[in-house]
């Protein structure tokens, strides 16, 4: 008994030593050799600069043959907004602010929904009435096993 107990907790610290190097060499640090070779960057004719959230200028560099610009001095430059999830190392684009007044159904809709799902948009003449009140912009679920999946991409708030 003594025997196979070890002989498990030897096979259960094996499997943990190999999973954690599996992970650990998901997420190495590798070292390159770069090329800072003065890359210019123009938009419609016009040079610019590329920068940090700080307003620091960040150079593009060249790496086997390929030219790499930073995400978020490209972005701005191409008037678009740029959000960082630390959390899944996620970079999001997207092309513009969404105005006050504007209704998220109609920036952004869901991208699945139960059956039982209603979109109301004053924009397609819809209206329900809710305790009295009519509403023109909205969405129902009519059972409580419904649902609308919204993927916000943190540009609501």
């Amino acid at each position: 008994m003594k025997e196979r107990l070890q002989g498990v907790l030897a096979g259960v610290l094996i499997g943990v030593v190999g999973v954690g190097s599996i992970a650990y060499a998901a997420s190495e640090t590798k070292m390159i050799e770069v090329l800072y070779d003065n890359v210019k960057v123009y938009k419609d004719n016009v040079l610019c600069e590329l920068k940090d959230t700080n307003g620091s200028v960040i150079e593009p560099f060249i790496y086997n043959g390929t030219t790499y610009m930073p995400v978020r001095g490209t972005a701005n430059l191409a008037d678009m907004q740029v959000t960082w999830d630390g959390n899944t190392k996620s970079v999001y684009l997207w092309d513009e602010l969404v105005p006050d007044g504007t209704y998220l159904m109609e920036v952004c809709p869901p991208y699945e929904t139960s059956s039982n799902y209603e979109a109301y948009l004053q924009s397609e003449g819809k209206s329900f009435t809710m305790s009295g009140t009519k509403y023109s912009n909205g969405f129902k679920l009519c059972d409580c096993e419904d649902y609308a999946l919204f993927n916000l991409n943190s540009r609501y708030s």
